[in-house]
């Protein structure tokens, strides 16, 4: 079955809302930014309960202790778990990906990232750190305690990652004449562009 699309010019309006905001706005919290983001996500503000930039990968394997990750924004609500590219045009392409956190085989979380397991694939997410390290810590317990809430198991993992040292470089950058320039291994194609958890962009499935 696929899930509902959200449309692209939706998510055009989003993503200049989050790059015009970028430019005073260092880090993403739902009490200040929820707002911008909810509309797009087909929901109501009230529902958005995660928001943080991020660095991230999705893939079967990761053979190298080292990760290409791309930078991106992740939302919670309740029952989903959203992750889009930080990039304009990738933003454009691709749209959002969009996973109903029940469907989550299991979560691993770390003080410095977090492992998400979901059909063959693993998802490595790092969360760009807040203000302080208490306020660090009490986003990924916010993380833990929604997919608890859903039932997600927890696993222990065999390995922590750290992010290639070229895409390092271009953590917590700001933006480039209004939006974020690329790199850093945004040029991927994410496995779940171009299925049913894909939901607006070009190349909607």
């Amino acid at each position: 079955m696929k899930y509902p699309t959200i449309p692209k010019t939706a998510l055009q309006v989003f993503v200049v809302a989050i790059f015009l905001l970028g430019c005073d706005a260092k880090y993403l919290t739902v009490d200040k930014h929820a707002k911008h983001v909810a509309p797009v996500l087909k929901v109501k503000e009230s529902d958005v309960k995660f928001l943080s930039y991020c660095d991230y990968r999705a893939a079967r394997e990761f053979p190298d202790n080292e990760i290409a990750a791309s930078k991106g924004i992740v939302a919670l609500t309740d029952s989903h778990f959203y992750i889009m590219s930080r990039n304009q045009k990738q933003v454009e392409t691709y749209g959002i990906v969009r996973i109903p956190i029940d469907e989550m085989e299991a979560i691993s979380i770390s003080p410095s990232q977090f492992h998400l397991k979901h059909k063959k694939y693993r998802m490595v997410v790092w969360l760009n750190e807040a203000s302080s390290y208490k306020l660090t810590e009490q986003m990924y317990d916010t993380v833990n305690q929604l997919f608890a809430d859903n039932g997600v198991p927890i696993y222990e993992v065999d390995k922590e990652y750290e992010i290639a040292k070229f895409s390092q470089r271009r953590r917590n950058t700001g933006y480039n004449s209004g939006f974020y320039s690329g790199g850093g291994g945004d040029s991927y194609e994410s496995p779940y562009y171009g299925s049913p958890y894909q939901v607006g962009g070009s190349n909607d499935y």
